[in-house]
């Protein structure tokens, strides 16, 4: 490769390759040979160019600073380079462009070394110089390659560059000075930190200027700024101790009584300490007093504890009220009562209902017919005493039979070791009553539905939902990872027209019907609308667009249709046939714990190793899959349960419209299904006078709901969603639940505490 004959026949063969003649096969052996590092992968010219480039300019630097060679070697080499680079300069006969200091230094044949700075300061400008030309070349020859290149080049530069500061820049302003730091240490020992649970209604207020001494809450003030996360105030705490028959025994947080005011007095003394310590830099004179002072506080709270045990708990009164709050429809959960234990509770609840909220008067004014104590004393004296045979309390019976068969837990997972005959019978159970070909058990009741919409649904398939859907149906969709379009709530109209759009797609795209799969999402009674959903319309839909439904009747499952088979049978239409994957929760009206879904075989055994909740979680304890069977037993055995709980619904409407007349709809509007609900919701009327921000309105249904609290009613007020887990927040309102063991006398005097207090409130 040293001889002139050698490097004059590469020149040529490569000018030739680039004019597109071809060459014999001595020339490309000898091509092949001179250039071993320049391997022929496309006869585009471009890929040659780029190939010549590279090789000749890592072949000059080596030669420049190898050992000596001829200075003919070194004319022809630079001719080589030229012609290689794409004809981006002549060939050269003479010494002129080889720099002169390497011919000075090949002329007598012997080795001369190139200096570093030599090489930097001629063949690096001759480089580049040879790129600018071939890079001008690439331009006019592919500039959208150019384009692409270049935006991919630069986004790289912004990535690694600005964005990057970017990032360090925000991370440091969102550090906290030393300052801020400090004062947050000294606001967490003056006013302790914030609860997981929020913060005591008086605290609250005292924060945001808008309570008064008592800590309640007043009504001036910007209500909008409570807190900074759109959060509410809370109500009381409630703790249910007990329900029994229409009524419950729950413990609430005294926030007006002795014990509050002295824990109130010895914060603010701590604060005043705390505060003048700072000023005059005596933390460290005081730390142990302080030690001394923590001692004594836990002393004290060790005693509190020991009365709270006791029952004589200064910050907490025991309560008896009347029960309008679970989704317990048929009562199944709550023991039966005697008449006896019924007109002592209704005076329990008259000596409450004066809203004084002193639990003297209860304690002493209210007893039984055989003189025992208090109401209160005697739940819980009731709730130790062993469930009888005969006392009608169906599932504490089951309960019982299971847990001295079984023991309590189940140790595993079905798909393991924790499948009983307990959940076998209970699935056959279901099966049987709603004339499916199987069921699979769930261990909880809104894993139940999320597992079960995540089970069929995966990335790539298409679940159309109703935007009202409640929280566990709203976390399924969520795990599914499926391509969600949301339609608005029971309105056939907008969902005609999502799936019209659909259909429109698929022509567009040339896409068959049954190469995604299609589910139609929606719940049977809605827990946070109390609507119910209309099937026969959506049936329709579902049925000519070819779509699959999924149905959760966790809410109408045991309070709709003539034997309580949920919302299907109230339309008169078949489970597997109209509604493919039927799920429903056994926390409502049948008073245990757990989830079933139901429908062909191949729905229940492709969930025993796609459904979540099924496979990764311990199985349902026996004995609350024996309860929940004996709850579909009485379900079953006893229909005039079913049709009191209708009667009672027809009634509570009715009276509504009547005795609250001067209220609805002037100020609240009735927005569940109107004599067919069981959930009854009560919204604030829209009023031009006067509009009330979200959080206002949360606050003045708080304090309804407190209100009814205080004169034996139990409400909920329901403005305080997991907006986290709901695609749309529902407004806020004031729920009211109807159950079988109501009196109509009960439902009056339930209407007449919510009418009154919200003429007060309102």
């Amino acid at each position: 490769t040293n001889s002139p004959t050698t490097a004059t026949a590469i020149r040529r063969a490569m000018t030739k390759n680039k004019m597109g003649t071809t060459t014999s096969v001595d020339q490309q052996q000898q091509l092949y040979i001179s250039l071993p590092y320049l391997p022929f992968l496309s006869n585009l010219s471009l890929t040659k160019k780029v190939y010549s480039l590279g090789h000749d300019t890592g072949h000059t630097i080596h030669n420049f600073l190898s050992t000596s060679h001829q200075i003919n070697t070194i004319r022809e080499l630079w001719q080589v380079h030229s012609s290689g680079s794409g004809g981006c300069s002549s060939s050269i006969s003479d010494n002129s462009g080889i720099p002169s200091i390497f011919v000075n230094s090949f002329k007598n044949g012997t080795r001369t070394s190139a200096n570093p700075k030599d090489l930097f300061t001629v063949v690096l400008p001759s480089i580049l110089n040879r790129y600018k030309k071939w890079w001008l070349e690439l331009v006019s020859d592919d500039p959208v390659h150019v384009l692409i290149e270049t935006l991919l080049v630069s986004f790289l530069l912004y990535l690694l560059f600005v964005r990057k500061k970017e990032k360090d820049r925000k991370r440091m302003q969102d550090r906290l000075s030393d300052e801020e730091i400090e004062d947050l240490l000294v606001e967490w020992k003056e006013r302790g930190r914030f609860t997981l649970t929020g913060v005591p209604i008086e605290e609250e207020g005292k924060v945001n200027g808008i309570g008064n001494s008592n800590g309640t809450i007043t009504g001036s003030g910007d209500v909008s700024n409570l807190n900074g996360k759109g959060k509410k105030l809370k109500m009381n705490e409630v703790v249910i101790e007990s329900m029994h028959g229409s009524y419950m025994t729950v413990k609430v947080k005294d926030e007006y009584g002795h014990g509050h005011v002295q824990q109130q007095q010895n914060n603010n003394n701590q604060k005043q300490r705390y505060n003048i310590n700072k000023l005059t830099g005596k933390k460290d004179r005081d730390k142990d007093k302080n030690k001394g002072k923590e001692k004594n506080n836990k002393d004290s709270k060790d005693r509190n504890d020991n009365s709270d045990s006791a029952g004589n708990d200064s910050n907490a009164r025991t309560m008896t009220v009347l029960n309008f709050a679970t989704h317990d429809f048929l009562g199944l959960s709550c023991p039966a009562e005697n008449k006896s234990d019924g007109a002592a509770k209704s005076s329990a609840t008259a000596a409450t209902g004066g809203g004084s909220g002193d639990t003297s008067n209860t304690n002493n004014n209210s007893s039984n017919p055989n003189g025992s104590p208090a109401t209160e004393n005697a739940s819980k004296d009731e709730t130790k005493t062993p469930i009888k045979k005969g006392s009608h309390d169906v599932i504490k019976e089951a309960s019982i039979e299971a847990l001295n068969k079984y023991g309590c837990g189940s140790c595993g997972p079905r798909g393991f070791y924790g499948t009983i005959d307990a959940h076998l019978d209970l699935e056959d159970a279901v099966t049987n009553f709603l004339h499916t070909d199987g069921a699979i058990l769930y261990s909880d009741g809104a894993a139940a539905s999320a597992s079960t919409v995540a089970a069929f649904a995966k990335r790539g398939d298409l679940l159309v939902v109703d935007e009202g859907v409640y929280e566990a149906l709203g976390t399924g969709v969520i795990l599914s990872r499926a391509n969600v379009k949301y339609f608005k709530h029971n309105d056939m109209e907008d969902l005609r027209r999502v799936l019209e759009r659909v259909q429109a797609t698929d022509e567009s795209l040339k896409r068959k019907k049954n190469d995604q799969r299609r589910f139609i999402v929606v719940e049977a009674l809605y827990k946070n609308y109390g609507t119910l959903c209309p099937l026969d319309e959506l049936i329709q839909l579902k049925e000519e667009f070819c779509y699959r439904l999924i149905l959760d009747e966790s809410y109408s499952f045991g309070s709709l249709g003539e034997t309580g088979r949920g919302a299907l049978e109230y339309y008169n239409l078949e489970h597997m046939r109209h509604a493919e994957i039927v799920t429903f929760s056994l926390e409502n009206s049948m008073g245990s714990i757990g989830g079933i879904t139901v429908g062909n075989e191949e729905v229940v055994d492709h969930q025993r190793l796609s459904g979540a909740g099924y496979c990764f979680s311990a199985s349902l304890p026996p004995f609350l899959a024996h309860a929940a069977k004996a709850s579909l037993s009485k379900m079953e055995a006893e229909p005039s349960l079913l049709e009191t709980l209708r009667d009672n619904v027809e009634y509570c409407y009715s009276q509504m419209h009547e005795q609250m007349s001067s209220i609805i709809p002037e100020k609240v509007l009735i927005t569940s299904q109107v004599g067919i609900s069981p959930i009854i919701y009560l919204q604030l009327t829209k009023n031009d006078d006067m509009i009330l921000s979200r959080d206002e309105q949360v606050d003045l249904l708080d304090r309804v709901a407190t209100y009814c609290l205080e004169n034996g009613l139990f409400v909920i007020s329901t403005g305080n969603h997991v907006y986290d887990h709901l695609h749309k927040i529902p407004p806020p309102s004031i729920r009211i639940t109807i159950m079988a063991k109501h009196s109509k006398a009960e439902i009056d005097t339930a209407i007449k505490v919510l009418e009154n207090a919200m003429s007060t409130i309102l």
